[in-house]
């Protein structure tokens, strides 16, 4: 009892956790079914398109007849419900033109412009300035150094090729190497005093000149026109609302920093500093310019706290400050105070900013990331999104059609985006340079139109069927991965099973060939023929017949691990053999072994190949023989072939198997195991084939043994097993 006790205590001691614990790691690592995960990831990895929750089908392709340059729009013109397609481009004459289509696609007329057009503005701007419901089309043109706004109303009335009007504006300041350097930003129509009649607004925005710099308001009716004082401040970005409550529209205007200005108003203002504007709907200040951070590259944008609409929101992007300040937001009250601000250094870093309006917080596209920021000015939450350089956007954020699109920097991919950046859909051109997206098209919401430098591409964005086979399908990957698995390993174990029997065979042919190689009756013959040579006194023959008995038993125990040994070692042995059996038949026995000279001698050709048969003519072929037998091997090269012959001319098969009805014939069975072991290894294989020799009269005259062993060419080591 105190022994068992002393067992079970040394075996509860030697348990140990930590290797139980390992052990079932490494099992569950090994399973079919971690090994069967371990396939499937990369292949779902692989899958994310095809199962994704949204897709785009290509439904229209056009190649345009526009000139290179040129700019497509998407317009209710006729207030029909629909949305028309309209292009803009220089004509050949060195006007602004503009074309418009019908609801069917079709070419309805072309307008020109008069004047000259300019690169500056080569767009068209649209707008229902006379209230009758049909839209009028606008564009800027030059005389000169003059800025002249042009416009047209095709459904109109009086609607025709010829019935456009133009209304002189304003000069444009030159500069010293006569180059006019300006543009126009931010054109709208809307009552801007809230009593029924629209204006048209707009701002001027110069470069080099610090002229004109200003709003400017026109009366549709009387074509009067007001504009604002022009403090040589850039007003950018001019946004519209209702700050102080009086039922009227506020101009807020977010101003950028140029430095090389030719002129001076010598009024104060830095022209390397960015200010915020406030004017009533009479084009008046409500405040002084509220200066902030000077520094080029340097640009104001405004919008409106979504939880008090009398309150400003800023954001400053200036790339001459460090990165970490290069981010400014403001919140300034209707009074033009600065009331609260931050900055956000962790996105200083990026090269591209923009920012909107995404109803209870801002958006703000920092060209890989989509950053949501909340009325109080803190960062509630990211989006990563791929590395783009431009982005576009749709006026509405309805679930399930796209939001926003991006193109990358080399203008080659799109990104769209829809449902808060959750969900994204890729197009990628290989041969054509993005240069536009439109995210509002004629066909409805779900579309949009990808314009590249020679085709327009119309696609419609919606739900993928195959989304909601994405588990399924992963599962079903899953499962066939570790069916798979399951099957490898299967596979694998029976190489194995069939590697370790083929081990088993080799060592029971390893045995078998040590015990054919030591034949006790050969033995007995070679000793007796030894001694009644010492009995005759023939010391000297005795002494050569014992060494060459020694010789090939050494030779044997040489290559007693292999099933294979070269040519040269085997035919010695086949030597020492017919010389040790020529003891005994003296005179009744003549062998011959002829050797090609190119035969290779290293080949490496199976154990006992040589030897098996030459015994099996002497044992069984020639022994019985009343003449004296004769053995001739023969060994020559012919192509990529080693071709034996043995040939005798005993008494036969059939005859010597009457005469030996108990022979096992195991040296033939071991020889041919040996022939299948080797032919597992490689395509050629050995062959062997055994005649039976007749005479003249048909009656047995002997056997031939003809075997053929494939060569490379190349002088081979010795195969081992």
């Amino acid at each position: 009892m105190i022994i068992i006790r002393k067992n079970e205590t040394t075996l509860r001691q030697s348990y140990h956790p930590d290797l139980y614990f390992y052990a079932m790691v490494k099992r569950v690592l090994l399973s079919v079914w971690f090994l069967g995960l371990l396939l499937a990831l990369p292949v779902i990895f692989q899958l994310p398109e095809f199962f994704a929750k949204y897709k785009i089908r290509q439904v229209l392709q056009e190649t345009t007849a526009q000139p290179e340059d040129y700019r497509i729009y998407f317009r209710d013109l006729n207030n029909d419900g629909k949305r028309q397609k309209v292009y803009s481009f220089r004509n050949q004459a060195g006007q602004l033109a503009f074309q418009y289509f019908g609801d069917e696609g079709g070419l309805i007329n072309q307008i020109n412009f008069s004047r000259k057009y300019s690169p500056n503005v080569p767009w068209v701007y649209f707008g229902d300035a006379n209230n009758n419901g049909m839209l009028e089309i606008y564009g800027f043109s030059l005389g000169r150094d003059s800025l002249f706004l042009n416009w047209a109303e095709p459904y109109g009335p009086d609607a025709g090729p010829d019935r456009t009007e133009s209304l002189f504006i304003t000069r444009i300041g030159v500069f010293d190497v006569n180059k006019l350097d300006f543009t126009v930003t931010r054109f709208n129509v809307l009552d801007l005093d809230l009593d029924g009649q629209r204006e048209i607004l707009f701002s001027l925005v110069t470069g080099y000149s610090e002229y004109p710099r200003m709003l400017v308001k026109i009366n549709p009716e009387t074509l009067e026109i007001t504009t604002s004082d022009d403090l040589g401040i850039n007003p950018y970005i001019p946004v519209y609302h209702d700050l102080d409550k009086d039922m009227k529209l506020e101009i807020i205007v977010g101003s950028n920093a140029y430095q090389n200005l030719e002129d001076s108003p010598g009024d104060g203002i830095i022209y390397s500093r960015p200010y915020l504007l406030a004017y009533d709907s009479d084009l008046k200040p409500i405040w002084p310019p509220l200066p902030f951070s000077p520094g080029i590259d340097n640009t104001l944008h405004v919008l409106f706290n979504p939880s008090d609409m009398r309150e400003i929101v800023v954001f400053q992007f200036n790339r001459s400050l460090p990165t970490d300040r290069m981010i400014g937001i403001f919140r300034v009250d209707y009074n033009g105070n600065v009331k609260d601000s931050t900055f956000l250094p962790e996105y200083g870093k990026r090269f591209k900013f923009q920012v909107f309006d995404g109803g209870d917080f801002f958006w703000l596209y920092t060209g890989d990331k989509m950053v949501m920021i909340n009325p109080y000015l803190k960062v509630i939450g990211e989006k990563d999104i791929d590395v783009s350089a431009k982005m576009y956007r749709s006026r509405d954020f309805e679930e399930g059609f796209p939001h926003i699109a991006t193109s990358d920097l080399q203008s080659l991919k799109v990104c769209i985006y829809t449902d808060y950046f959750n969900h994204k859909v890729e197009k990628v051109f290989k041969d054509e340079k993005i240069r536009n997206i439109i995210m509002e098209v004629a066909m409805g919401p779900e579309y949009f139109m990808i314009q590249t430098d020679s085709n327009e591409y119309t696609y419609r964005f919606g739900k993928n069927r195959l989304y909601y086979l994405k588990f399924p399908a992963f599962l079903a990957i899953y499962l066939l991965s570790v069916l798979f698995v399951w099957l490898i390993m299967r596979i694998r174990e029976k190489q194995l099973t069939e590697w370790y029997d083929l081990q088993n065979q080799v060592r029971d042919l390893e045995i078998k060939s040590i015990r054919m190689q030591m034949d006790p009756h050969f033995m007995f013959n070679a000793f007796n023929s030894m001694a009644l040579l010492l009995k005759n006194g023939e010391r000297d023959e005795a002494f050569n017949a014992f060494m060459k008995f020694t010789r090939m038993v050494r030779l044997n125990f040489d290559f007693s691990d292999q099933i294979t040994r070269p040519l040269s070692e085997e035919l010695e042995i086949v030597r020492q053999y017919l010389d040790l059996n020529k003891l005994r038949f003296k005179d009744n026995l003549e062998f011959s072994v002829h050797v090609a000279g190119d035969v290779p001698m290293s080949v490496p050709v199976p154990k006992m190949m040589l030897q098996i048969h030459v015994e099996n003519a002497l044992k069984h072929g020639l022994a019985r023989l009343e003449t004296t037998g004769k053995l001739d091997l023969s060994i020559v090269k012919s192509g990529n072939e080693i071709r034996v012959s043995i040939e005798d001319n005993g008494i036969g098969r059939q005859k010597a198997a009457q005469l030996n009805t108990g022979s096992t014939r195991q040296g033939l069975k071991m020889l041919q195991a040996m022939y299948d072991r080797l032919n597992q290894q490689g395509k050629p294989k050995i062959f062997q084939e055994i005649e039976d020799l007749l005479d003249e009269n048909q009656k047995s005259a002997g056997t031939r043994v003809n075997i053929r062993i494939p060569f490379t060419g190349k002088d081979p080591a010795v195969a081992r097993a």
